[in-house]
Order: C-alpha cells, then sequence, then structure tokens
C-alpha cells in the first residue's frame, strides 16, 4: 500500500530492558514501515542505555533522570516528527503486524481525523487476555494510551501531559480533547495494542497515588457520570472479502481434524447461519476442518446452494445426517455414532462443538487473531470478517429477489391501505429500515422476562435520529422499509409517523413467525417464504441506516454485514455475546432476590440452564465521594463514616 502516513511510537522506560526488546520485535514485525522510533529512558542501569545505543530502529532517544512517567512522555514529543502520535511504552506492544497499516488506512480515508482509538487487549498476570470495551459516552471512561493516535498538532494547540497527575494525566488530558476542546473522537474496530497488567497504572502499590489523582480528577472535571463528549465515530476495518474467502478456503484444506457441521436442522434461517458462523471461528481457532451438511434440511433439497455460492465441501450421507444435530438425544447409540465418525473420518459433529461457542461465556470473551487471513479481535469480529466474505448469493437466487420485490413491494397506511409501488422507490441510501419481530419472540421474551417490543421504541429512535439528521446528520427522504412477520406491527408504526412513507414486503394476512408451523409446509412454500427474508436483507442493506433488535437473528446478522455506523438496536447500546445481554446490558434474564432491601440472590436465566450467586449479606459495605468528603454506608443506605480528604 502508499504509505502516506507517517507515525511517531513513543515509548518511554526505567530499567526494564528486556521489556523495551518486546516492544522493539512488535514494531520490526509491522507491515506498514513509515514510522519513528522515539526512546527515553530515565537514566537506566541495566543496560538499556547500551541496548538503545545498538538498536538501529531507535530514531532519537534521551537518557536522563525525570520527574515521572508523564515527564518523560512531555520530553518525547519535543522529538516528535510524525503526523499521528501513539505512546506504546516499554513492554507494551502492537496486537499484531497489521495494526499500523489498517490504522494508516483508515486515516488516509478520514483527513479530518484528529484522534484514533482501537480496542485494547488486556493481557492480565494470571487468567485469559480479553478486549476492553469502549461505549458512549466515550468521556466517562479512560482510554488505553496505547491504543490511541493523536495527532501531533493537539499537543503543540492544547497543551502537553499534566504532570501533577501521577497516573490519569493520559486521561486528563482526553477530557481536555473531547469534553473542553470537543475533539470527535473516532473509533476504529480493530486492536491497536496488548496491555500487561503490572504496569505503573495497574500495580498495587500505586494504589495511595491512584487515589489521589482520581480527587484531583473529580475537583478539576466533576462527576465522571455527567461528562458528555462529542458522539464517536465509528470506522470499519477494510479488508478484500475474496482474500479473505481464497486464503481461508486454502487454510481450511490443509487442516486434518474434520468437523462436519449440520446447518438447517433445527432453527429459522439466520439463526441457523449465525451459528454456523461463530462455528466456523471455533473451527479456524482449533486448526479444524470445517465441512457442512445442508442438503434435505429445512433450506431446502439442496440446502446452502438452494440459495448461495458454495464456499466449502458437503458431507450428507444419510446414516451420518441421522445423528449430526446441536444436541445430541438419549436414545443416540454413541458406539454406532462413533463407528459411522471412523468409517467417514471425521472427528466432529455438530454436538460435539456447539455448545463450545453457543452462549459460552469463554468462548463470547476470548481474543483471536488469525494473522493468515488478516482478521483479529472478539468472536463477533471474526465471525463478522466470515459473514462478508461467505454470504454470496447464487445467480439464480438473485434473479428471484428481484422478481419477488418488484411484485411484493408495497406502501403501507395507518389504516391498513396498501399500495404497489415499484423497487426504485427505495434508492439506495435513501431511506431507514428497521426491522420489528412477532410471532416466535413471545416465547423468548417469556424466559427472558422481559417485554414484547411495539412499534412504539422504533418510532421513537427513527425520530431522535432523522430530526437531529436535518441539521445535516442523515440526509435522506422520509422514507421507512419496514423489515416485519406482522403486519400489524407494520401499521403501527405508520400510524405513529405519519409524516414518513412506510414500505413493507409484509402482507396483511400475516401475524408473526412461528418455526414449527413454517416446517410443516411443502418444500416449494418453504422455498418462497426463505426468498422473502433474504429479500428484506437485501433491501435493509441499502438503507442509510438500520434498527433492529438483540433477539432477532436477522438484525444480529446485518449487524455482521452492514458499517457498524450505520446499525442502531432499540434494546442495547451494542451488539455483543448473547450471555452478556442477560447478565450485564439489560437484566433480561436476571432476577436478584431481596430481603428487606438487602440482596441476598442472583438468579441468571439462560435458554439451557439457571444460574444461582448467593450475595454476602454482612458487611455490606459501599463508599461514596460527595465533594471533597468521603462517606461510608452499611448496607448501602446507612452512613456510619464520613471523612474529608
Amino acid at each position: 500500500m502508499e504509505e502516506n502516513v507517517k507515525f511517531s511510537v513513543v515509548s518511554v522506560c526505567y530499567n526494564v530492558k528486556n521489556e523495551l526488546e518486546r516492544t522493539s520485535q512488535s514494531l520490526k514485525l509491522q507491515t506498514y514501515h513509515d514510522f519513528e522510533w522515539i526512546v527515553v529512558d530515565g537514566a537506566s542501569s541495566d543496560g538499556t542505555l547500551e541496548w538503545i545505543q545498538h538498536e538501529p530502529l531507535v530514531k532519537r532517544f534521551i537518557s536522563e533522570p525525570d520527574t515521572g512517567v508523564y515527564n518523560a512522555m512531555n520530553k518525547a514529543l519535543t522529538l516528535c516528527q510524525g503526523e499521528f502520535v501513539i505512546f506504546m511504552n516499554a513492554g507494551d506492544e502492537f496486537f499484531n503486524p497489521f495494526v499500523l497499516e489498517k490504522v494508516a488506512v483508515a486515516l488516509a480515508e478520514n483527513p479530518e481525523c484528529q484522534f484514533l482509538f482501537g480496542d485494547a487487549c488486556i493481557v492480565p498476570e494470571f487468567g485469559r487476555p480479553f478486549f476492553r470495551e469502549y461505549l458512549d459516552p466515550i468521556g466517562q471512561q479512560n482510554i488505553c494510551h496505547q491504543s490511541i493516535f493523536y495527532r501531533r498538532q493537539l499537543f503543540q494547540n492544547f497543551g502537553k501531559y499534566d504532570e501533577h497527575f501521577h497516573i490519569v494525566a493520559d486521561y486528563d488530558f482526553n477530557l481536555r480533547l473531547l469534553i473542553h476542546q470537543q475533539i470527535v473522537p473516532y473509533h476504529l474496530n480493530y486492536p491497536i495494542c496488548k496491555f500487561y497488567y503490572g504496569g505503573l497504572s495497574s500495580g498495587a502499590k500505586y494504589l495511595k497515588k491512584q487515589r489521589e489523582d482520581s480527587f484531583r480528577l473529580r475537583l478539576k472535571w466533576g462527576e465522571r457520570e455527567k461528562l458528555l463528549s462529542p458522539s464517536v465515530v465509528l470506522l470499519d476495518v477494510k479488508f478484500d472479502k475474496g482474500d479473505v474467502l481464497a486464503l481461508w478456503q486454502k487454510y481450511n484444506r490443509s487442516f486434518t481434524k474434520r468437523l462436519v457441521y449440520r446447518l438447517g436442522d433445527s432453527a429459522g434461517l439466520f439463526s441457523e447461519i449465525n451459528n454456523m458462523l461463530f462455528a466456523l471461528v471455533w473451527a479456524f481457532d482449533h486448526k479444524v476442518r470445517f465441512e457442512i451438511c445442508s442438503k434435505f434440511s429445512n433450506l431446502g433439497s439442496l440446502g446452502w446452494n438452494d440459495f448461495f455460492l458454495p464456499f466449502t465441501d458437503e458431507l450428507c450421507r444419510s446414516k451420518l445426517m441421522n445423528v449430526n444435530r446441536r444436541y445430541a438425544l438419549k436414545d443416540d447409540d454413541n458406539i454406532q455414532i462413533a463407528q459411522l465418525k471412523k468409517t467417514e473420518n471425521v472427528q466432529l459433529l455438530t454436538q460435539d462443538v456447539f455448545q463450545k461457542f453457543f452462549e459460552n461465556k469463554n468462548f463470547s470473551t476470548k481474543v483471536f487473531d488469525f494473522p493468515e487471513l488478516q482478521v483479529a479481535g472478539n468472536s463477533f469480529a471474526a465471525a463478522r470478517a466470515f459473514a462478508q466474505a461467505f454470504y454470496r448469493l447464487n445467480d439464480k437466487t438473485i434473479v428471484e429477489l428481484k422478481n419477488l420485490t418488484a411484485e411484493r413491494l408495497t406502501e403501507v397506511f395507518a389504516n391498513g391501505y396498501l399500495r404497489s409501488v415499484n423497487g426504485a422507490e427505495l434508492v439506495d441510501d435513501d431511506f431507514i429500515a428497521v426491522q420489528m419481530r412477532a410471532g416466535d419472540i413471545k416465547k423468548e421474551c417469556l424466559w427472558r422476562r422481559q417485554p414484547v417490543l411495539g412499534a412504539k421504541p422504533y418510532a421513537q429512535y427513527i425520530r431522535k435520529f432523522f430530526y437531529a439528521a436535518e441539521t445535516g446528520l442523515l440526509p435522506c427522504a422520509k422514507k421507512i422499509f419496514v423489515f416485519a412477520d406482522d403486519f400489524r406491527l407494520v401499521r403501527q408504526l405508520a400510524f405513529l409517523l405519519p409524516e414518513f412513507r412506510i414500505f413493507s414486503l409484509c402482507t396483511p394476512f400475516e401475524r408473526g413467525f412461528d418455526y414449527d408451523n413454517f416446517m410443516k409446509l411443502d418444500e416449494e412454500v418453504r422455498h418462497y417464504g426463505i426468498l422473502k427474508i433474504l429479500a428484506n436483507i437485501e433491501i435493509c442493506r441499502r438503507a442509510t441506516f438500520f434498527v433492529g433488535t438483540r433477539v432477532s437473528n436477522p438484525s444480529w446478522f446485518l449487524r455482521l454485514l452492514l458499517p457498524e455506523e450505520k446499525v442502531k438496536f432499540v434494546d442495547c447500546h451494542r451488539l455483543m455475546w448473547q450471555w452478556q445481554f442477560d447478565e450485564l446490558m439489560d437484566g433480561g434474564g436476571v432476577q436478584i432476590i431481596k430481603i428487606a432491601g438487602v440482596p441476598m440472590l442472583k438468579i441468571v436465566r439462560t435458554p439451557t440452564k439457571m444460574k444461582y450467586k448467593l450475595f454476602s449479606a454482612l458487611p455490606l459495605y459501599k463508599i461514596k465521594q460527595k465533594g471533597i468528603r468521603r462517606v461510608h454506608y452499611l448496607f448501602g443506605i446507612l452512613p456510619i463514616w464520613s471523612a474529608t480528604l
């Protein structure tokens, strides 16, 4: 690629020669070479200076006593000549060799960007690495400076780090930019760094300094929860879909251990496809050859090939198909299954791997890096790359979808009246798309203990974004395409948004999709039903932005396909893995039992199990900061001690 952005990579160090060598190695592996490495050493006595002097990668360096890490970082800024600066201090490293290349592409495509950050992979002293999630409003949380690229001009215009802070001067500087100067932050959906716990900000011995800095920060900026910063601009990593497919096929064929995954056996179309994508991530991570078994399924007699271009081999022998499913049955003959696997030279079937990724906490939080494909991130990011590379409609399906849209697209009015319209009414990027779900969702809401969403939250969301857009943020016509399985929802939306034109493929007789009833239909009718779902998906892909719901698999899939900035959800901020919603996001599957206001028992429900967690009754202790006083509470409500700091 053309190298048109120059980076200054800054490392400060003191008596950490081995850690500095680790940082150096990650720089040497970068595929993008237009960068300079600046090292500021605090007069180390372990041979660090001699190593720096003989390291050709170091462009400029200082070795002298300093008054702290931020004093050293400020010194480094006087040596930097790059357009963008990142502080990758000794011991920390770039996540993989492609980081600078991906960032350079993003900056070249967004020349107005001054503050770009990505995901940080946290490497604890014990346990597995994990990603730190960043959510709006971004000013309410600190960002690892190892994952931030600052335009160097920002330090010249708005000052350097405030050295009165020992631990959080980087957060203070970010607040200066984001809160005071209203600099717009850009988030690149890609891991930037590996941050190793045990440094200055994460060591237990610095706890006192952390508390002092936290107090100073609160006096300067006020309560963190009240800080409002500009909305984050979301950027996706660019990659060649054809390259990902070709490279995956090459490596997939090279694996000796085989998994035959049954597709189209247990659920609706996009439930099957979404789970297959996560199975692909699991298989590639474990170097297992991935093949599918999709013929004579709920997709049709040809299975995947009925609608899509093939991406891998199929193994569909009848005896093996009969025992290849998500969950093993009690009356399955394990000896017979083992013999079938041996005969077909297959080591894994669907039931052997399904629970390893489906709603599995360890899988959802795992850090993935597939350098062969240049794909990195959490399980969702990896599945996203596979979705964009493997989801390819065949020619027959494309023609059928075009004809279906031309025949069925209608404009819906609040009184239920329909008017047939031409597909040309929905020009690319000139309308809003939403998905509203009924039918099977009622069963899911029952065990999630949450209400069924009607049309009202969608109407509120659309009004919020559209009328903010009339100032220039969202230039599009007042048109909405509704992807729904119940016509009553479409009519409700038309009633709530009378100033918008409402379009849909939903017919007046539809009253919610039910998978069990759908499977009782003949194959031709089911084929048409799947075509209609795909037609909805293809129209939604063309919209200015899409509003969906997390409890719908088509919404999940569109989140995988669409750019991140185009997707909004009415029931969560960001789409993460399923278990995280129930436990962390909206408490859909969580119940807390209290006695006299004291939490005693937490019950977490999922589709397959129920988990219990006991709370410690005594002491239920809480500390709240009120101005310059710290108040200690018993049971969260009884003040028992206060002190002035």
